[in-house]
C-alpha cells in the first residue's frame, strides 16, 4: 500500500513546514518575537504607503515606456527602487526579542544585543517622536548595557502604541520579564 503523501493548500509554499520543537527543559525560542506587535496606525500608515509606491510606480514607468524617455526611465526606476528599500525597513523597524538578546531594527541599522550584555531594563521619562530629535511627552523604555543605554521602540510616542496605553504598559513589562528569565 502506498504512503500517502499530506497535502498541503494551494499557496502552502508561502508558509513554512512545522518544525518539530523539543517539548523538555531544553526548548529555546530561537524566533524573534516582536515586542510590540505593529499597531494599527503603523499598519495602516504602511499599507497606504506600500498602495501608493505601487500605483505611483506602475504610472510613472507606464508614462515614461509611453514617451521613450530613457535618463526619465532610468530615474525613475532609481526612485522607486530606493523608495521600496525604504518601505521595507519600514516594515522591519521594531524591537524583538528570543532566548538570545533584544535586536533592535532601526530605518539604517539592525543592532543584536545577547542578554548577558543587558544589566537593566529602564524607563526613562523622555521620549522622541518617530525617532526624530524631536522630544515628545511620554516615556520609552531603554536597555542598560555596559557601552551605555540602548533606546528601544517601546515608547508612548512609537506609532505603535500611539493611543494604546495598556499596550505600552504591557510591551514594557513583556521586555523585563524576558531579560529577567533569559539571564
Amino acid at each position: 500500500m502506498a504512503a500517502v503523501k499530506p497535502q498541503r493548500p494551494l499557496f502552502g509554499f508561502l508558509w513554512p513546514a512545522p518544525r518539530a520543537v523539543p517539548q523538555d527543559d531544553d526548548a529555546v525560542q530561537l524566533t524573534w518575537l516582536r515586542v510590540p506587535p505593529r499597531g494599527p496606525w503603523r499598519l495602516a500608515l504602511l499599507i497606504a504607503l506600500t498602495a501608493l509606491l505601487i500605483t505611483a510606480g506602475a504610472a510613472m514607468i507606464s508614462a515614461l515606456l509611453a514617451s521613450m524617455s530613457l535618463p526619465g526611465l532610468l530615474i525613475s526606476i532609481v526612485v522607486i527602487v530606493g523608495s521600496a528599500l525604504l518601505l521595507g525597513r519600514g516594515w522591519a523597524v521594531g524591537t524583538s526579542v528570543n532566548d538570545t538578546g533584544v535586536k533592535i531594527s532601526k530605518v539604517r541599522t539592525t543592532l543584536v544585543v545577547p542578554w548577558a550584555d543587558v544589566l537593566d531594563v529602564d524607563q526613562a521619562a523622555q521620549s522622541r517622536w518617530l525617532g526624530l530629535p524631536l522630544q515628545v511627552s511620554g516615556w520609552t523604555v531603554l536597555l542598560r548595557t555596559s557601552e551605555g543605554l540602548l533606546s528601544t521602540h517601546i515608547a508612548t510616542s512609537s506609532p505603535d502604541l500611539w493611543g494604546r496605553s495598556q499596550a505600552a504598559d504591557a510591551a514594557a513589562s513583556t521586555l523585563r520579564t524576558w531579560w529577567r528569565e533569559t539571564r
